[in-house]
């Protein structure tokens, strides 16, 4: 049976291969993965971004990002998101967005939602109980950090395409800092970090419109850049990615906050580059302290570790990345989830029973 799936992707991001959120990547991937097997694959999001399937175009957004603009473009974004429910017939709303709460439909079909961020950083009553919601953690790490039970399933790790990633032959004497560049990614320890070490640093990612973010990167970040040693190289696509992963001594992961996944983490680990984090949420369970990188808890440490990272095996940090973090397993478990609550939805219109094979938790 084909179906018709309606990603949804956070509003006020355009979504392209050179975004660096693990959010967008797992989407991407998805909207591929639906397109290559013979489904309909329809993806709302921010106009101008690139997608394989039918992109429903959203709102398109200039200048600092601020709580007055968001209600109104939520208010869009809503009613976009509920005539191409009806006009396209679609099966199942997957959501993406931190704020997926304020643009949620009225519907009967199923909407799963897979929560890319900590819990906490959610909207008070996003958790709270309706009929037909579902919700995916994207590590064991978050799964376990759950404060709720109705409509939560059992968690999808996330993945990359290890094959794209093949692993590197030599490693230059420089460390890198790649992602979304705020203040909860510690980006500004590790360049202190790796200045400590006497050690080069490439910092890679994108700095979003809104003002905190722009602030942490004009007091915290350029200051403590010379242009030479210490440089900001801008937003990255994934060739460049590659290029970039695949020569560093050593990526740098000094994560303020409980990670709930990493894959900046799993694709330097697939092209055999050693790991160095903070001891916070997911990173615990990529990184395995001694043998695909080392778990700090200090600036001093993480300067020290740097030091020690031509001490990790490539290979070993390649045969783990194979191992755990490949894409196809985590397209195969969404596949799983998706034709379960399509059956759900239909089968629930006609008032019968559902087998879940103990997929679902207290979701009645």
């Amino acid at each position: 049976m084909k179906y018709s799936i309606l990603n949804v992707a956070y509003p006020f991001s355009a979504l392209s291969s050179s975004v660096a959120g693990g959010a967008e990547q797992v989407l991407l991937a998805l909207d591929s993965a639906i397109v290559n097997n013979g489904h309909r694959s329809f993806v709302l999001a921010s106009k101008g971004s690139q997608v394989r399937g039918k992109l429903v175009e959203g709102i398109s957004h200039d200048g600092i990002i601020d709580r007055k603009k968001c209600v109104e473009e939520y208010r869009k974004y809503r009613e976009i998101l509920e005539k191409t429910i009806v006009s396209e017939n679609i099966d199942l709303v997957h959501f993406h967005g931190l704020d997926f709460i304020e643009y949620l439909p009225s519907t009967g079909i199923p909407m799963l939602v897979t929560l890319h961020l900590p819990l906490d950083w959610y909207k008070k009553g996003s958790f709270d109980g309706r009929e037909g919601l579902y919700f995916n953690c994207v590590s064991q790490s978050q799964q376990k950090s759950a404060f709720f039970s109705r409509g939560l399933l059992e968690s999808v790790e996330n993945g990359i395409p290890v094959q794209d990633f093949p692993p590197r032959r030599r490693r230059g004497k420089f460390a890198v800092v790649l992602g979304r560049i705020c203040p909860e990614k510690g980006y500004h320890i590790a360049i202190d970090a790796a200045r400590k070490a006497n050690v080069p640093l490439l910092l890679a990612g994108t700095v979003f419109p809104y003002a905190e973010h722009r602030d942490y990167f004009r007091t915290e970040i350029e200051p403590r850049l010379d242009g030479f040693r210490y440089r900001y190289i801008g937003s990255v696509g994934p060739e460049e990615k590659k290029r970039l992963l695949g020569v560093a001594g050593c990526l740098l992961v000094p994560s303020l906050v409980n990670e709930t996944s990493s894959l900046v983490a799993m694709e330097a680990l697939s092209l055999g580059a050693p790991v160095i984090a903070f001891r916070n949420g997911a990173l615990t369970d990529i990184v395995q302290d001694g043998v695909n990188g080392f778990l700090v808890d200090s600036e001093e440490e993480m300067a020290e570790a740097i030091r020690r990272a031509d001490k990790i095996d490539p290979v070993k940090c390649y045969e783990i990345a194979k191992k755990k973090y490949n894409v196809e397993r985590m397209i195969s478990r969404y596949f799983d989830i998706y034709k379960m609550l399509i059956g759900s939805g239909r089968n629930s219109l006609y008032g019968h029973s559902v087998d879940d094979n103990n997929q679902l938790r207290d979701c009645a």
